[in-house]
């Protein structure tokens, strides 16, 4: 048995997603999180959530 030093563990999810086809070109609709409303798939803002989100993580 080997001990972990859990003090500094900072647990990370992720998913791996497979499409078919051109992800980025065809239209597709996402939820708004807050509001829970279908709209159309911005792929610009979700690289910036994901920048950001990769920015707080790296600074905790």
């Amino acid at each position: 048995m080997q001990a972990a030093d859990r003090r500094n563990f900072r647990p990370i999810g992720g998913a791996i997603h497979v499409y078919g086809g051109d992800f980025f070109g065809a239209e597709r609709s996402e939820w708004d999180p807050e509001t829970l409303e279908e709209g159309r798939y911005d792929a610009a803002k979700t690289m910036r959530l994901f920048e950001e989100a990769n920015a707080l993580y790296r600074t905790a």
